[in-house]
């Protein structure tokens, strides 16, 4: 069953997919990738042995904060090379014959037999790459408002963007992002934001591809305002039986969730927001 209609939670990154995706692991029907496969990811099996210890009741909270569910990307470096860091999206052109079966043998091995595989990726889609491997695959693309993503991007320890465009994993530049870059003086608030701009412009490419079967939009708003109704919505999607994970939403009814977006207006100045806001337009995507 693990390798039958997988799930995958892409997003731009700084897009609310942690929240989403950790709770969502807590699902009985899902197999989860936990950081341990990131550490030892030619021992797939033991990320099974994770997943089946964290279902126990008096154990499973202790394996969860060992073992945080987890993007895994040395795990998909070694067996899909280039994946961690492509300077664009990465295509169905893009697999190699011989990674289809050894990426399908590997987390075959990593995710419990009666679960379904449960894997987030962020960045650039790579929608289309996984769907080579797995032609089934369900995508569930959680989004948010640009600025928060922009704000939030900017204090991440990943950014890449503080040696120039030149020099980045995030795409290039179009005549009027480079006119709006020169305008607010190579403002790296404006570089953040045509990063941004760039992943969801590859979005909403890749998911022209799919469909209301196997494609599923949830912002982060609409999380934070509503989670019970976010998660209803999920689990029909993929086909999950609601009624049965009565436990699933009463865990998250015991949750709380705030929206953090407002903290972009306390993190970024007037100017910066002109020009921010200049990027982020409405024909921006």
């Amino acid at each position: 069953m693990a390798l039958e209609n997988p799930v995958f939670i892409v997003g731009t990154g700084r897009c609310g997919s942690t929240l989403f995706h950790d709770i969502l692991t807590e699902h009985y029907a899902m197999g989860w990738l936990s950081s341990i496969i990131d550490k030892k990811p030619r021992r797939p099996e033991l990320n099974s042995l994770v997943n089946q210890l964290a279902s126990m009741p008096a154990l499973g909270p202790y394996i969860r904060r060992a073992y945080r569910p987890s993007e895994p990307y040395r795990f998909w470096e070694l067996y899909c090379h280039g994946f961690a860091t492509p300077y664009r999206d990465l295509t169905a052109d893009d697999v190699l014959p011989p990674v289809v079966s050894r990426v399908r043998d590997r987390l075959s091995r990593a995710i419990p037999a009666n679960r379904r595989l449960l894997a987030k990726v962020t960045g650039w889609p790579r929608i289309g790459y996984l769907k080579q491997i797995f032609p089934d695959a369900k995508f569930i693309h959680v989004f948010r408002d640009g600025r928060a993503v922009v704000s939030s991007v900017l204090a991440a320890p990943y950014f890449d963007g503080w040696a120039g465009p030149h020099n980045w994993t995030r795409g290039g530049m179009d005549e009027n992002q480079g006119k709006i870059w020169k305008e607010s003086g190579e403002s790296y608030v404006v570089l953040a934001a045509i990063g941004h701009v760039n992943r969801m412009r590859a979005f909403n490419q890749a998911k022209k591809e799919l469909n209301e079967q196997n494609y599923l939009e949830i912002s982060y708003e609409s999380l934070c305002e509503d989670p019970v109704k976010a998660y209803e919505d999920t689990l029909e999607f993929l086909d999950e039986d609601v009624k049965a994970s009565e436990c699933f939403f009463a865990s998250i009814r015991n949750k709380k969730i705030g929206s953090k977006n407002n903290k972009w207006k306390k993190n970024i100045t007037d100017k910066q927001s002109y020009f921010l806001e200049k990027i982020l337009d409405e024909n921006s995507y």
